[in-house]
């Protein structure tokens, strides 16, 4: 055989190929040139070919597309979701508080709507007609759904009943009303501050949130918030698989209702709580109130109120829309949680833990004796001899020890082993921060509500740092009887007000059961012997209710030992005031703590011991307190 390499010439021409003739050859093989008939048979073969192609397309497209269309849905599968209810919210003694009830949602399937103008015109109006929303924004909502071939977009969440019943009825392609769960708050103001609400989802919950659609409640406040992960349940399937031979088949993929919470709440203390702060508010034409019941044994929040308050409900619809328009954008913030966002001046509250510092730290002893002064302590202005400063006491006291000082809440008494006067040096400022810090206050308690806030503690190193001026005597002062710039929020007083109670042992606020947590914390660097000074300071909270003198007298009516300490923390240089009442009970057994604080009030005595006196009263009559 030759080498093939030798005879290929390397300008061949394809344009050559049917030029061929008889004298040509290539290996020993004979080529014969096509004719011009086969030429001319083969390119009509071609052409008829294509042309059959062609046809054949248009036909499956465009004559029998429909019927293919047909058969395709025939054979497809379309989901919908079934709404899962949220776990059900209970209070201490398994009283539902908050549970799910039956709703409807107007619902547009984007790629079920009519294709057709008229027909779509005609669901148009029809909507229209029977919601009485305008015809423009409906069509504008289909218009957008079908576009964009959005499964399930919802016109109206939780329509009214009758008008969905009235969609069940007739066949509206494209549309349905379509049930869900809703929540249903049986006690809503009452227990807002509490409980929270929920709302649609918004395009940062879509997302950072696993598994949420986008007609979904998520928590907004409280308990629904806080606990959203544990409450929401998980959404069902319904599978619905269409055969062109077999036909319809629906699978259902059942929905899985979330956890159920149980809380430390006392429902009916909570519901007489919020009455009375009502009543007091209405009375005393004031902006806002706290109320909060603690049990020092374990940290369990027994009654938790803040107010204004809101009505959780108004979130699941748009009906409410004026409602909600007004809480945002109202001066008295309904819809802030005073009771662990709020920051105040506690006023003479603080001075229990001052009466300790100043006892532990050697600056007084029990029989100390600080003088009333005729109820003015004057301070010496170096510069100007003349211009004496002036702190003046509420009332004129006499002379005070420090058990009459903290019943009769003494202004020049804490004023002296603060700051010092008289011979007296006083705690100063620093170690004031540090009984302050010891006490845990200006933090955070962790209290397993959303939106808590740390409160402030002021120092020397700051006032110098932040308004270029020094720390005067006069703000040590100041602090030493709960003013000046010292705020600390309610919860924060309140779990001060445990470790006094419970003589150096302080406890979590938590407002949900859970036997996990730490029952009581102690405070740090103190010992077992420093128990005597927490003796002292309950002497005093007690004779505050006991003696005649005492500013919380009001509560000796009630048939068990009290301790308590009133206060009344001026604002807004000095045109408001504050009105405060913290005291637990039993006094020598304690099992709860209270406080009472209304906004721009006239005074504690005046005000807050009344409201306290009737929540206590409430809570020995229908609950019952242990025997001392």
């Amino acid at each position: 055989m030759r080498n093939n390499s030798d005879n290929y010439r390397e300008d061949f021409d394809v344009e050559n190929i049917f030029l061929v003739s008889d004298k040509d050859f290539i290996d020993d093989r004979v080529e014969i040139p096509f004719t011009q008939h086969t030429t001319s048979s083969a390119l009509v073969i071609a052409l008829l070919t294509l042309g059959l192609f062609i046809a054949q397309t248009t036909y499956l497209n465009v004559v029998k597309g429909g019927t293919f269309e047909e058969i395709s849905l025939g054979n497809s599968e379309n989901v919908e979701y079934v709404d899962a209810p949220r776990g059900i919210i209970k209070d201490r003694f398994g009283e539902e508080i908050v549970g799910n009830k039956t709703g409807f949602d107007l619902v547009i399937y984007g790629s079920k709507l009519p294709k057709t103008n008229d027909e779509f015109n005609g669901v148009v109006n029809k909507i229209s007609e029977l919601t009485g929303m305008t015809k423009d924004v409906v069509r504008i909502f289909m218009k957008n759904a079908q576009e964009k071939q959005i499964r399930e977009a919802v016109l109206i969440h939780n329509m009214d009943t009758q008008k969905a019943l009235v969609f069940q009825s007739i066949t509206l392609p494209g549309v349905r009303a379509r049930e869900r769960y809703m929540r249903d708050y049986l006690y809503p103001e009452a227990l807002a501050s509490v409980t929270g609400y929920v709302g649609l989802v918004n395009e940062a919950d879509l997302k950072k949130g696993k598994d949420i659609q986008n007609d979904d409640y998520v928590g907004r406040a409280g308990i629904e918030q806080y606990y959203e992960m544990m409450l929401r349940g998980e959404r069902g399937k319904r599978i619905i698989k269409r055969d062109g031979q077999a036909g319809e088949g629906v699978t259902i993929l059942p929905p899985k209702q979330g956890n159920d919470v149980t809380l430390t709440i006392d429902g009916g203390l909570q519901r007489y709580m919020y009455e009375r702060l009502q009543e007091a508010r209405r009375t005393l034409h004031t902006d806002g109130a706290v109320g909060v019941v603690l049990d020092v044994r374990n940290g369990e929040i027994r009654s938790l109120v803040s107010l204004p308050g809101y009505d959780p409900s108004w979130f699941l619809d748009s009906a409410h829309e004026a409602q909600i328009n007004e809480a945002f954008q109202s001066r008295l913030h309904p819809l802030f949680n005073r009771a662990i966002s709020g920051t105040y001046s506690p006023g003479s509250t603080i001075k229990p833990m001052m009466a300790f510092a100043a006892l532990r730290e050697g600056v007084i002893t029990p029989t100390t004796i600080v003088a009333g002064h005729e109820g003015v302590l004057v301070v010496q202005n170096p510069y100007h001899a003349d211009q004496p400063s002036l702190f003046r006491d509420w009332k004129i006291h006499g002379d005070l020890d420090v058990r009459n000082a903290i019943a009769e809440s003494g202004n020049i008494f804490f004023y002296t082993v603060g700051g010092g006067a008289y011979g007296i040096k006083g705690l100063g400022a620093t170690k004031i921060k540090h009984y302050w810090e010891l006490f845990r206050l200006g933090e955070k308690t962790g209290v397993d509500l959303p939106q808590e806030v740390s409160g402030f503690l002021p120092s020397p190193e700051w006032k110098e740092k932040t308004s270029k001026t020094a720390w005067r005597v006069g703000d040590t002062y100041n602090i030493s009887i709960g003013q000046g710039d010292l705020l600390l929020t309610p919860i924060q007083i309140m779990r001060y007000i445990s470790a006094i109670a419970n003589k150096g042992f302080a406890v979590q606020p938590h407002i949900v059961k859970n036997s996990t947590r730490e029952t009581l914390i102690p405070l740090e660097t103190l010992q077992d012997s420093e128990t005597q000074w927490f003796d002292v300071v309950h002497g005093g909270m007690k004779a505050a209710v006991s003696s005649p003198h005492g500013t919380a007298h009001l509560l000796s009516e009630i048939p068990v030992s009290i301790a308590a300490k009133t206060g009344s923390a001026q604002i807004n240089w000095n045109t408001k005031t504050n009105a405060l009442f913290v005291g637990f009970a039993p006094a020598d057994k304690s099992e709860i703590a209270i406080l009472i604080l209304i906004e721009n009030a006239q005074s504690a005595l005046l005000n807050a011991v009344p409201v306290a006196k009737d929540v206590l009263a409430w809570y020995n009559t229908n609950r019952g307190f242990q025997k001392e």
